[in-house]
């Protein structure tokens, strides 16, 4: 791992090999595989030389928001334990030289960066959009999932509304929706279809712009490289150097590549997955229409303006102590022959990929409907699946008959008293505080 961290190699690309070559990551690690983020946390880690640091995080109070802040430690408690040690310091200082290079190479900073001057409430759709529809608070978007802002343990856990919506889940059931709404309206459809047009020509612009700064960071590069070739050649082999500036020149190799792959993946992308005309844009309104609302931060404004109300809450499983995310979604459109008007549309969703007995409840209730005297195995053997899961879906409509269920969930009002993994996070912390104390 070190050796492949000195020449320069990613933390994605190392956690690959780990896993590759079956080596545990140590028993606290929740998915029991290497990742980026541990393996980064390693090599940036002091023990590594034999450093133990304690306490190098401290909170502080905020009085005036009843919440705390999680703060570095300037001056934590140190202990020196040479058994523990890995390889020397100064080893140590050479690998945190070399992650530094690749950091600066890889990470731009200023006007350089892609979010430099944009506000952080700009976010990609649904971010900014859901609210939580126990306290009304923003559901606040971590990049993977939408969860309320107030359910987190670090602001107090003052909303019990835990539950986590997948974005990627949330745009693949929402837009296809909105998208078939939009066909039905000739008179927007054509202004939908103008305004996708509009982005895709923003987004081939600003990749044009971006290559044109990855090709002068390859030029800087291809100079420092020949320097570098250079300075070897006049290095006296036996002299200490010589094996830095061999580091420097793999690592530098490997930053000219990196950036090599993107500009090819880049031109790629500009020719072959962008529309190349607004009839192209037309003709395939419903893909571009999706792949706009995974990608773009200007083209979810849209969406926010076409979809201004959207609600997430907790349902409960009728056959288990299960709590999933459900979604509402009211749908503005604009119509009339000046497009001055508005119809709403309603509908929900549910935000999670349903069990297999939920997925048969239609084509079982078809069934015994069609066939009142068939017998549970007989379902099973139609629908080809065991017969547990036959007898969970026949439970289930049963609940719903019963208690007159369109859906075979319960809106939750309260919080409540099982909910499978819903509450892990702050039962954690609980412990947590319970052991310090």
């Amino acid at each position: 791992m070190y050796q492949m961290a000195i020449v320069g190699k990613s933390a994605v690309q190392i956690a690959e090999w780990l896993n590759e070559s079956g080596v545990k990551p140590g028993r606290y690690t929740q998915l029991q595989q290497w990742s980026s983020k541990t393996v980064g946390n390693l090599l940036r880690d002091r023990l590594l030389y034999g450093l133990r640091r304690f306490g190098k995080q401290k909170s502080r109070w905020l009085l005036n928001a009843g919440k705390y802040r999680i703060e570095k430690n300037p001056n934590p408690d140190e202990d020196y334990r040479p058994e523990l040690a890995h390889i020397t310091e100064e080893q140590f200082d050479k690998l945190q030289d070399a992650l530094d290079r690749r950091k600066r190479g890889g990470q731009k900073t200023g006007k350089e960066n892609p979010l430099y001057g944009k506000p952080r409430s700009r976010t990609k759709w649904p971010g900014q959009t859901a609210s939580c529809s126990v306290c009304g608070e923003r559901m606040h978007s971590d990049g993977r999932h939408l969860r309320c802002k107030d359910s987190a343990v670090q602001y107090g856990s003052k909303c019990w509304n835990h539950v986590k919506a997948k974005n990627e889940v949330v745009v693949n059931e929402v837009i296809p929706w909105l998208t078939s709404l939009i066909r039905e309206n000739p008179e927007f459809l054509q202004e939908a279809i103008s305004a996708c047009w509009v982005e895709y020509q923003r987004e081939i612009d600003g990749l044009g712009a971006e290559a044109k700064k990855i090709s002068k960071q390859m030029a800087s590069l291809e100079r420092e490289l020949k320097n570098l070739t250079q300075a070897i050649r006049l290095a006296d082999t036996s002299g200490k150097s010589l094996p830095t500036l061999l580091d420097a020149v793999e690592v530098t190799q490997n930053q000219l590549s990196d950036l090599k792959t993107w500009k090819e993946e880049n031109t790629l992308v500009v020719s072959q997955r962008r529309y190349a005309s607004i009839g192209a844009v037309s003709a395939h309104f419903d893909n571009a229409f999706l792949e706009l609302a995974r990608t773009s931060l200007d083209f979810a404004e849209v969406l926010r303006d076409l979809m201004p109300t959207f609600e997430i809450f907790p349902v409960k499983a009728l056959d288990s102590n299960q709590v999933r995310p459900m979604g509402e979604v009211v749908a503005s459109i604009p119509c009339g022959p000046d497009l001055s008007d508005r119809q709403e549309f309603r509908k929900r969703f549910y935000l999670f990929q349903p069990s297999k007995p939920i997925q048969l409840l239609d084509s079982i209730k078809e069934m015994r409907m069609e066939h009142p005297d068939w017998s549970r195995c007989q379902i099973m053997k139609a629908v080809g699946e065991r017969k547990s899961t036959v007898e969970r879906s026949i439970f289930i409509l049963k609940v719903m008959e019963k208690e007159g269920l369109s859906v075979p969930f319960r809106r939750l009002h309260c919080k409540p008293e099982k909910a499978s993994r819903l509450y892990r996070e702050e039962t954690r912390a609980a412990e947590k505080r319970k052991r310090t104390s």
